[in-house]
């Protein structure tokens, strides 16, 4: 024991510190919150991807023609055929799939794979309806639906040198086209086919047509007379006369 000699005192020991594992955690739930928001973004980003991709895709179903057919045509299911397009803000301007237009007219001509437009249709159908009989070897064999013809009558028996053959309706446009028994090889029977003409005119043909032997020649286009479409009105013509716009179609 050191006697007189002062004691002394002892270093404090330095306090064990805190802050380390504390700075350590808030890194760490900086790193957490940082890795969540990340991943929060890339997701909202694949999903806005996916629907602007979806929407670019999207197509509509439309009608479109299998042929090309000419104003005053009505309609019918073989003429039609669907197609799937991407239609933009031009989506009202021609016939959906679930539109019924069977039987309607067009009232302008309509090209082979062209969308159909709603303003090129009216109902109900444009004129009446004729039959013309005619026998075989009176008509081109070529007949077709759609195409446009001329009617001549020349009267039956007598000295057929002095008949003149009466123009009855020019390019007037085939409904239909109905051969004989035989088909279109026969030679016997008559031909049926149909046209559609003015309600006006319509009884008059049927009298010339009776007790006269019936012609009929195509021609390259329609003529301006016996139009069924005749009545419809400046409006509703300037619309479909008016081309529509093109459209893409889908894969």
């Amino acid at each position: 024991m050191n006697v007189g000699l002062p004691e002394m005192p002892q270093p404090p020991m330095p306090a064990q510190s805190a802050a380390p594992p504390a700075r350590r955690l808030q890194q760490l739930r900086l790193v957490n919150t940082k890795f969540v928001i990340g991943a929060i973004l890339v997701m909202l980003a694949i999903g806005g991807g996916a629907v602007i991709v979806s929407a670019a895709g999207a197509t509509e179903s439309v009608w479109s023609l299998r042929t090309a057919l000419p104003r005053g045509t009505q309609l019918s299911s073989d003429d039609l055929v669907l197609v799937d397009v991407r239609l933009t803000d031009s989506k009202d301007k021609y016939v959906q799939a679930d539109e019924d237009v069977v039987g309607k007219t067009l009232t302008r001509d309509v090209g082979q794979g062209e969308l159909l437009p709603v303003a090129a249709l009216r109902k109900p159908a444009c004129g009446s309806l004729v039959s013309i009989p005619v026998a075989p070897r009176h008509l081109p064999f070529t007949l077709r639906r759609g195409a446009h013809i001329d009617v001549y009558a020349t009267p039956d028996g007598g000295d057929k040198s002095q008949h003149k053959a009466e123009q009855l309706l020019s390019g007037a446009v085939v409904q239909y086209v109905n051969q004989p028994g035989g088909g279109a090889a026969s030679t016997s029977g008559e031909w049926a086919v149909g046209v559609r003409v003015s309600a006006d005119s319509a009884q008059q043909v049927i009298s010339a047509l009776r007790g006269k032997v019936v012609d009929i020649a195509a021609v390259a286009s329609a003529g301006s007379s016996n139009d069924p479409c005749a009545s419809t009105s400046p409006d509703e013509q300037q619309l479909a006369d008016k081309p529509a716009s093109p459209a893409r179609q889908g894969d």
